[in-house]
């Protein structure tokens, strides 16, 4: 269907050029081409080599012997000759650091080496009749359009022969129309990648091929009609009714019998589904709430009828928990007591004392036989119960250890224990929460917020909730009443929160919008040529801020923050040497703007927790300027990390500026008396975050200290901001993840404009949402997930499958089928059912390794892939007391990747496999099958375990072999650029597949590195089978190095609402560190599964974020450069993020050959059940025919 209007060859391709324009037919043209490789050979044998340097460079400095055959491109020429002179050629190119592939031929054409067959050849083109061509096409000897004379001279293809293809020149011939539009007529596209690599080829060129790669997955069929319709596209006419003219419809004979219906689907819990929250508010003036309380009903019916369980309380001195336990126990409740004392007693089995600022005995009391046996399903927490004399006197540090710590150390107690049963917490406390604005408020309680808002997030197994009460002037008829209404609180199924009772009546915590229009006047609170302290100040908020008020009022500025600043002598001198990007250059740069626009500027060196220092920056404030008209405290630390990993002394450093640097503050401006004092505070105070458990509280401290500091008569509030675009943590993250970051964030314009609206106001406490708040706080709490395993309140009967069911034998099996029948889901398991087939998965192979641990039983997660059915796997089962002593390496660290490893099949040998002591990077998740291996190579974290899943639904006959970083283990630093590390992948693939065709994947991270593998593999002669890129975007990529604190950011920033099995995954998984700290905890490598998706006891965070930091810089300063194979894209269809893109996810602007290949779900649900089961079907029909696994 498709006519050519102009033809160009290379080498023998102008034979059929030549044969296409009719210079001879096609009987004379096959039999010249058959003499003439004749012919050749029985020549000597030679070599070529193909160098990345301009032909006449090359010709100018060729030792004798060698000829330039080709030259294809404005640096690329290909010389031949014999093969000492080329592989002499070879070592000088490799001093001179040039780079060169050596051609897979096998004599040495278009060179000398070509004459002595000459005469013969004429001889036999002289037989041939020549005619003129009746199609223009180029010449490969000239370099442009052949003619008549030359065409029919026997002598020029003598010539054709022995001068070299001037291949660059004819497609320059071919370029000088724009209009014309590049179709490459066979296998692959290497032409085409010629034409696109010329200086004249525009941008917007046409180039398209025709079939794929010689032994490539795709079909000739589908790349013929791909090309087609791209032809269609750009303007080509199509003899349509030629190209359906011989085709014949495959009709199918369906089933004479009717389809069986069978239900296998599993209901989900019945749920009240949050409505999905909208998009970006337009309207700036609705980005305001304020935090409001709601009445509620309080029905004494709901504690009715409630059955008998355990309770732990946490009581107070106040009294109030032991009158509660009172009534728990009139109840017939279990109840057991914990009081703060010096050190852990047992005073008896319902009453313990422990010391509230060792984290161990938390520990001990989980321990202890009673809760063991009696597995409390509830935990009350009332240390915050107070009297207003004992809040009053309260230490900050002192509310702390029995508020926060203590909630900190309780969960972390909680994730050791291996509880995975659903248990609710809830807080007592008073002085908390402003309801009815008379409260004396004491903001040091306010911290316990964080982790009520956090624990829920890590530890889906959990409730969390905050319950704030009055206690003064009760009375004995209103402390009923107050006991009353916790019992319903507490038994009842309420579900909100953060809930307050006063007096009578119950309050539920809920924001409420308000709009606050903008102004053409300055803030009621400014006034021009003011004077306004700000810590933090140099940080990108601090300095968003300082611009809005020297902009709006000219105002003189005081800003201080820890870091130093070079004197105004050394700025120039430190510009000159220092780029854009250092952060005390874009410092100095901040400073001289906000100079320029009229303010002036006092920067000072001082921690704002320093109270010496602050008197001193308040001193030479006034001396300077004689006033202070307003202080904003912008200071902040971000330590983000899960609640499991997180240490006091990381929680202190976050509360630092924010606790004591406002305390500090706040008794300095009892001196100065400045107009106002503003907070600037975080959302997470009220959504939490992924490991921000501290972050939130310090938040929520602010906002409670500027309720209170407003009491006294100073306008005070703390703004809640979202999160900040473009300033702050988000100013050094390259631009191609900006777009991912900030879609609920604010621009440093926007914020400066909501920064005016507020001081324009008198409100104590305003949060700031681009979204709808109250839908981000619904959304905030994952749905509540008792452990991981399916639901087995209800057990299903045992499906119908291909194995007879056997009931276990001995106590081994036994052990195990309770174990799968309780994960599960089933009434009845066999000896002979396979753990995949029932639905087990990842994610539940951890929970089976914990139980198994939990019943003496070791078995690895290598043992269940091997062997997946319950006999074979208890045959492999080993008593827990068995395992050697020195399992463990010296200095503690253990690699969970290298538990597989050590023990998969004996083509993975430690002595042969790139590793150190002992550690490789291929992880074999699937060793089993005789076909060729699937390698993927890991994504960002490092971690193959998103793998697992595809790795066995792909089948027992396809071998499957995951890629993961080198610095997992801790002891390696991690590879920082993307070339090393295939270079290192490639090394370790070898030694279970010497010889190609490989086939390579990657999703996410690794689709990158797989794409370099490829690339080294071809530069290398090897074939590549297979590159599948798993939905993941040509160009978009996560740019420069992040902090840690970074990245814990962008986690709770950009994908916190779809990715809660990977973030868990991930933080859990990798390299599992022993603890030293407890005795108890050596020897044992794993735990029960708690409440995370995967559990395991040793803190690993800090050896995946290194290996997360060199990835985002090896991904940074990667150039990837066009591939001359072909491409398999994977692209998820759900909520897909990669904005701007083309259907083939921009891989087409790299390769000629790109198929793309729908999958259900999105780039975070892709790999999980049920839609990977769909990729592993796609995967197996894009393996080399040859080579294909059939289901």
């Amino acid at each position: 269907g498709v006519r050519a209007a102009a033809l160009i060859g290379h080498s023998l391709g102008e034979y059929v050029a030549a044969c296409l324009a009719g210079v001879f037919s096609l009987g004379d043209a096959l039999a010249l081409v058959a003499v003439r490789g004749r012919l050749m050979q029985q020549l000597p044998g030679g070599a070529m080599l193909a160098i990345s340097l301009p032909g006449s460079e090359v010709q100018s400095s060729l030792s004798r012997g060698l000829s330039l055959a080709a030259i294809n491109g404005p640096n690329q020429c290909v010389i031949s000759g014999p093969v000492a002179a080329v592989e002499a050629l070879q070592q000088r190119l490799d001093h001179e650091a040039v780079t060169y592939r050596r051609l897979p031929t096998s004599h040495a054409f278009h060179s000398e080496m070509m004459e002595p067959i000459l005469d013969a050849y004429l001889a036999q083109v002289k037989k041939v009749d020549l005619q003129p061509p009746q199609l223009p096409y180029v010449s490969n000897l000239t370099g442009t359009w052949i003619t008549a004379a030359e065409a029919t001279d026997p002598h020029y293809w003598i010539k054709h022969i022995r001068q070299p293809v001037r291949f660059a020149a004819g497609l320059g011939e071919l370029l000088a129309e724009p209009a014309n539009i590049l179709l490459e007529i066979g296998p692959g596209w290497t032409l085409t990648t010629l034409a696109k690599r010329q200086k004249e080829t525009p941008l917007d060129q046409v180039a398209l091929t025709s079939l794929p790669q010689p032994l490539a997955q795709e079909s000739e069929v589908k790349s013929i009609l791909t090309t087609l319709g791209r032809l269609w596209l750009a303007g080509v006419a199509i003899d349509w009714p030629g190209l359906y003219v011989h085709e014949q419809r495959q009709r199918l004979p369906l089933p004479t019998y009717p389809f069986e219906r069978q239900r296998y689907w599993i209901d989900p819990p019945d749920t009240n589904p949050t409505p999905a929250a909208t998009g970006r508010q337009a309207d700036i003036a609705d980005w305001f709430y304020i935090p409001s309380w709601k009445r509620s009903v309080v029905s004494t019916a709901e504690h009715e009828g409630q059955t008998r369980s355990c309770w732990l309380l946490f009581v107070d001195d106040w009294g109030l928990g032991d009158r509660l336990a009172e009534r728990l126990v009139q109840g017939h409740h279990d109840v057991i007591i914990v009081k703060p004392g010096a050190e852990f007693t047992k005073v008896d089995d319902r009453l313990y004392l422990l010391n509230p600022r060792q984290r161990e005995d938390y520990q001990t009391l989980l321990n202890q036989p009673i809760l063991l046996a009696k597995k409390p399903t509830k935990i009350v927490h009332l240390w915050s119960v107070t009297t207003t004399q004992d809040s009053s006197a309260l230490d900050v540090d002192e509310a702390q250890t029995v508020g926060f710590y203590s909630l900190l150390y309780l969960a972390q107690a909680l994730d050791d224990s291996g509880l995975t049963d659903a248990l609710d917490l809830t807080v007592i406390s008073n002085q908390m929460q402003d309801v009815t604005g008379a409260e004396q408020l004491c903001p040091a309680k306010a911290t316990m917020l964080g982790p009520i808002k956090v624990i829920p997030q890590e530890y889906r197994n959990l409730s969390c909730r905050s319950v704030d009460i009055e206690v003064e002037m009760l009375g004995a008829a209103g402390e009923q009443t107050l006991l009353d209404h916790l019992l319903v609180e507490l038994s009842g199924g309420k579900t909100e929160a953060v809930v307050a009772y006063r007096g009578k009546h119950r309050w539920v915590q809920t924001f409420e919008p308000i709009r606050l229009e903008g102004s053409d006047h300055p803030p009621s609170h400014l006034k021009v040529g003011g004077v306004y302290l700000i810590t933090g100040g140099l940080g990108g908020v601090g300095l968003a801020l300082a611009e809005y008020l020297a902009q709006t009022v000219q105002a003189n500025l005081i800003l201080t923050g820890r870091s130093p600043v070079p004197t105004r002598a050394a700025w120039d001198e430190w510009l000159a040497g220092h780029d854009e990007q250092d952060p005390l250059s874009r410092k100095i740069r901040n400073i001289q703007a906000l100079e320029a626009l009229g303010s002036e500027l006092l920067v000072l060196q001082a921690d704002v927790t320093d109270e010496e220092r602050m008197k001193w920056v308040i001193a030479q404030s006034l001396a300077r300027f004689g006033q202070i008209d307003g202080v904003i405290h912008a200071a902040g630390v971000l330590n983000a990390d899960l609640i499991r990993h997180k240490t006091p002394e990381a929680a202190a450093s976050t509360f630092a500026p924010k606790l004591k640097g406002t305390q500090v503050l706040m008794g300095l401006c009892d001196a100065i008396e400045p107009n106002f004092m503003l907070f600037c505070a975080s959302l997470s105070s009220v959504i939490g975050g992924l490991g921000l458990a501290d972050y939130a509280a310090a938040n929520a401290y602010l906002d409670a200290a500027a309720q209170a500091l407003s009491r006294r008569g100073t306008f005070a509030a703390s703004i809640s901001w979202d999160a900040w675009r473009e300033v702050g943590m988000a100013q050094d993250i390259d631009p191609d993840m900006q777009q991912y970051l900030p879609e609920t964030g604010l621009s440093p314009t926007e914020g400066k404009e909501l920064f005016g609206r507020i001081l324009g106001g008198n409100l104590s406490h305003v949060l700031v949402s681009t979204h709808n708040l109250g839908l981000r706080v619904a959304h905030s709490l994952p749905p509540r997930h008792p452990g991981n395993s399916l639901d087995t309140s209800v057990s299903q009967p045992r499906p119908e499958l291909a194995s007879v069911y056997v009931p276990p034998h001995n106590e081994t099996e036994q052990k195990l089928a309770v174990i799968w029948q309780e994960l599960l889901g089933f009434e009845q398991v066999g000896i002979h059912d396979n753990f995949f087939e029932l639905g087990g998965d990842s994610l539940l192979s951890i929970q089976v390794i914990a139980r198994a641990k939990q019943a003496g039983l070791q078995i690895t997660i290598k043992d269940l892939l091997q062997h997946q059915t319950l006999k074979e796997l208890a045959d492999m089962a080993k008593p827990v007391d068995t395992i050697p002593s020195d399992s463990h390496s010296p200095d503690g660290n253990i690699s969970f990747d290298r538990q597989v490893n050590n023990q998969t099949s004996p083509t993975l040998n430690e002595d042969t496999i790139p590793s150190e002591e002992g550690w490789s990077s291929l992880v074999a998740l699937q060793p089993q099958g005789s076909v060729l291996p699937l390698f993927c190579v890991h994504p960002l974290l490092g971690v193959v375990f998103p793998y697992l899943q595809l790795a066995h639904n792909m089948g027992r006959e396809q071998p499957f072999y995951g890629l993961q970083a080198v610095g997992l283990d801790g002891r390696q630093p991690p590879l920082t650029c993307f070339e090393d590390m295939a270079a290192h992948y490639i090394k370790a693939i070898r030694t279970v597949q010497p010889d190609g065709p490989y086939c390579l994947g990657g999703w996410s991270l690794g689709s990158w590195i797989a794409f370099e593998m490829a690339q080294q593999l071809q530069a290398a002669g090897d074939e590549v089978g297979l590159l599948a890129i798993i939905d993941t975007a040509a160009g978009i990529r996560t740019g420069s190095q992040w902090q840690r604190f970074r990245s814990a950011w962008a986690l709770n920033t950009v994908i916190v609402r779809n990715i809660w099995p990977f973030v868990r995954d991930y933080f859990s998984l990798g390299t599992i560190r022993t603890r030293p700290s407890s005795t108890r905890d050596k020897g044992q490598t794993t735990i029960s599964d708690g409440s995370s998706l995967m559990r395991w006891k040793q803190p690993i965070v800090r050896d995946m974020l290194n290996v997360w930091r060199a990835n985002m810089r090896a991904n940074s300063q990667y150039s990837p450069q066009p591939y001359s194979g072909s491409i398999t894209v994977f692209r998820a269809i759900e909520e897909n993020y990669q904005k701007g893109t083309t259907l083939c996810l921009n891989w087409d602007t790299l390769s000629q050959n790109v198929t793309a290949v729908d999958i259900p779900g999105n780039h975070f649900t892709a790999l999980r059940e049920p839609n990977v089961n769909v990729l592993a079907q796609r995967l197996r029909e894009c393996m080399p025919s040859e080579y294909r696994v059939n289901p």
